[in-house]
């Protein structure tokens, strides 16, 4: 699904074409490891409470997961 105007599209390319092939890549590896670490958070909550739901633990409350950023 693309829901943004073309007008929009080409600013937005026109804006990255601008930067160099090493800017553009930085950027795209900060995103990919910005997904990464929102994934990895994802499933470690995901498996704590499957977890404790599979063994009928589902009424003890689980611990805050712990944050990596300062």
């Amino acid at each position: 699904m693309n829901d943004t105007a073309p007008e929009i599209d080409e600013r937005f390319r026109a804006m990255l074409m601008v930067r160099t092939g090493e800017e553009r890549l930085i950027m795209g590896c900060a995103m990919r490891d910005s997904a990464r670490m929102i994934r990895r958070r994802r499933c470690r909550r995901f498996a704590k409470v499957s977890f404790s739901a599979f063994t009928g633990m589902s009424s003890m409350p689980t611990p805050a997961p712990k944050s990596s950023l300062p």
